[in-house]
């Protein structure tokens, strides 16, 4: 038992420590021990859509709605638009380029299915196999037709306004 007034104080506060401590780990495993072997923050694994976006941000009070309508009441010329290539049903290997076919390499590689890869820099070259396991988007609006060559190969050129055939010389 603590002799002095100081040793009742640190006896105190380490009870104390200890407590909230235990408390802190309770609290922590209820949250955590919901299914067995579950991984706490594990990244959930889903093919991207574009039909219906989910927001970015959780509701918005009142205020910051007003203000978010307020800002997005511009013009819509600043917005940039974007060719976005999404691996939705499989994998497909892609080559894209600044301008033209011999424009500087932006990216070259397969994308893997439930990869995006998006492209801010228009216009840019594309080619790609596989076209029936991407969706493309230009400018938010979803690209029905490409056109493909006799061997199945994908070429065309993206510009702000829109997708045409392109030969790779």
């Amino acid at each position: 038992m603590p002799d002095t007034p100081q040793d009742r104080i640190l006896a105190l506060g380490t009870l104390l420590a200890a407590a909230a401590l235990v408390v802190m780990v309770a609290m922590n495993w209820a949250a955590f021990s919901g299914s067995a072997g579950a991984v706490p923050f594990a990244a959930e694994t889903r093919t991207a859509t574009f039909d219906e976006p989910e927001p970015l941000v959780p509701a918005l009070s009142e205020t910051a709605a007003r203000r978010n309508e307020a800002a997005s009441a511009k013009p819509a010329a600043t917005a940039k638009p974007t060719l976005v290539i999404a691996a939705t049903r499989g994998a497909s290997w892609l080559e894209v380029r600044a301008g033209n076919s011999t424009g500087e390499e932006l990216y070259f590689g397969t994308l893997e299915d439930g990869q995006t890869k998006r492209f801010g820099r228009l216009p840019v070259w594309v080619r790609l196999g596989a076209s029936e396991s991407v969706d493309i988007r230009l400018g938010g609006s979803r690209v029905r037709s490409l056109p493909t060559s006799a061997n199945g190969v994908v070429q065309f050129v993206a510009s702000p306004e829109k997708i045409t055939a392109a030969s790779a010389g």
